[in-house]
């Protein structure tokens, strides 16, 4: 609804939800206490949180003495985004709190309720003039985002679905993962599956015999179609665009996590890496000049 980047309704009702879970917070409400060593790591980042806001106020103020000092509102304008961050962390520790592993039961079970939707969109929207689906997300790369967090949650919880949910949310998530056209979450959530089948018993994580067999077969049958053989028999636009991104991956300048997504930052920085790679002021930079660096990781 809002410009991209910026907070949407969803974010603004998960604030309201923290506020009253932390302003009701009593003893008696916490049936489920969270173990201490997650407390341990919480207060790590915590001061990481508090850490990353201080460099970015003297960050602000350096700057806001220069001839640029107009350009420099993003500095502060991402401390809000960091306390965010927190703020969602500890309102899924509080409501862990409150109703324990029913929580993972919700969350899987929305999941599936917005995926529904989300695909719902695409379909409607499939008319576009654009071959990179959106499906309600302000781009594409958000609707690729969203479905490696379906695969990662259909892994994760999928336990708390009835089996044929369980499959249809899988389907979803690659279906979401294909239809954004997007390098990186194609990619990740291909070795996401490839991970997980390996080292499954390592995890709270079980996949059947058959699914096993299914995936690695499915993993094989992409792989042959996309480097060995070609796509033609599907007769699908978006298919044969995806084959193509992926192939010339190497050679298409956005993929170079360096000038194309910005990650040479690093080294212009310097000794001044412990200082902040800017979230803001971008103008400083030679790598991607203007520009935030791209989530490609």
């Amino acid at each position: 609804i809002f410009a991209s980047g910026s907070l949407q309704p969803a974010d603004f009702f998960l604030m309201l939800c923290f506020g009253l879970l932390l302003v009701t917070r009593k003893t008696a409400f916490i049936k489920y206490p969270v173990p201490s060593g997650i407390w341990k790591i919480l207060r790590w980042y915590v001061l990481f949180t508090f850490y990353q806001i201080f460099i970015n106020l003297i960050w602000y103020l350096i700057l806001e003495n220069t001839n640029a000092g107009n350009k420099n509102y993003g500095l502060y304008l991402s401390c809000f985004f960091i306390l965010f961050n927190l703020f969602s962390v500890f309102f899924c520790i509080m409501t862990y709190e409150r109703i324990g592993p029913l929580l993972f039961e919700k969350l899987i079970k929305g999941f599936f309720i917005s995926a529904s939707i989300v695909a719902f969109f695409s379909i409607i929207q499939s008319a576009s003039a654009s071959i990179r689906a959106v499906a309600g997300f302000n781009n594409p790369n958000q609707l690729g985002y969203y479905a490696i967090l379906l695969l990662t949650s259909c892994f994760l919880f999928g336990g708390y679905l009835r089996s044929p949910y369980k499959q249809i949310l899988f389907s979803l998530s690659v279906y979401l993962n294909v239809i954004s056209l997007s390098k990186a979450s194609v990619l990740s959530s291909a070795i996401l599956i490839l991970y997980v089948i390996l080292f499954q018993k390592y995890f709270n994580v079980h996949i059947s015999n058959k699914m096993t067999v299914f995936l690695v077969i499915f993993i094989l049958f992409v792989l042959y179609s996309f480097f060995f053989g070609d796509l033609s028999f599907f007769n699908n636009d978006t298919l044969s665009a995806l084959r193509e991104r992926i192939l010339n991956i190497r050679s298409e300048g956005d993929s170079n996590l360096g000038s194309g997504r910005g990650y040479t930052r690093i080294f212009e920085m310097g000794r001044h890496l412990l200082w902040g790679m800017g979230e803001g002021a971008y103008y400083r930079f030679q790598s991607l000049t203007g520009l935030e660096a791209h989530s490609s990781f």
